[in-house]
């Protein structure tokens, strides 16, 4: 396959991708605003608000990095992979600390629980970023946009199965970790 005939369909996928993941948003929100109590979105969109800081420099261009690097061989993704990972441990401990001083300013010690739980993404994001650039830098558009619209799917059913059972707000956070599992 010439290097036209993989961008081409590189960005077939790449436009599938985005399409699905934004109407099974848009869905699986419709619906968790049904099932959820307006309290239980305003706690996960506090405790998001300071854990997306964090994923900021969890994804920490490793995965970038690995995809413009000639000349690639297994001692660069692995260095990538370690760094990820160690700077995932450092977030995750960061954030793990600081949660009961977020949850002390906002008067919520559900807050805390719900922070210290959700940080546990900064480790499973520092090992996908290097997974995810890898399938970039190989033109593996349609495996990647694959996984995503799987690992999208299934968490916001399952997000939802929980918020029916009751779970509330940690029916977020169980989709939210499970779709960065699953896109690993």
């Amino acid at each position: 396959m010439t290097l036209f005939e993989k961008l081409k369909f590189s960005g077939i996928w790449q436009t599938h991708r985005p399409v699905v993941t934004v109407i099974a948003q848009f869905l699986y929100l419709a619906i968790m605003a049904r099932i959820l109590t307006k309290p239980d979105f305003g706690l996960m969109a506090i405790a998001n608000s300071f854990v997306a800081f964090g994923y900021i420099f969890a994804e920490s261009g490793m995965g970038a990095a690995l995809i413009q690097r000639k000349g690639l061989n297994n001692k660069h993704i692995n260095a990538a992979l370690q760094g990820g990972i160690l700077l995932g441990i450092f977030l995750f401990v960061v954030f793990f600390m600081l949660a009961p001083l977020i949850a002390e300013f906002f008067d919520n010690s559900q807050l805390e629980s719900l922070i210290k739980v959700i940080a546990i993404n900064f480790l499973i994001l520092s090992i996908s970023a290097v997974s995810l650039g890898i399938l970039q830098r190989e033109f593996k558009f349609r495996e990647k946009s694959i996984v995503t619209i799987f690992s999208t799917i299934i968490s916001y059913t399952v997000g939802v199965l929980c918020g029916i059972k009751g779970l509330g707000v940690w029916s977020l956070v169980i989709a939210t970790l499970l779709l960065s599992i699953l896109r690993t």
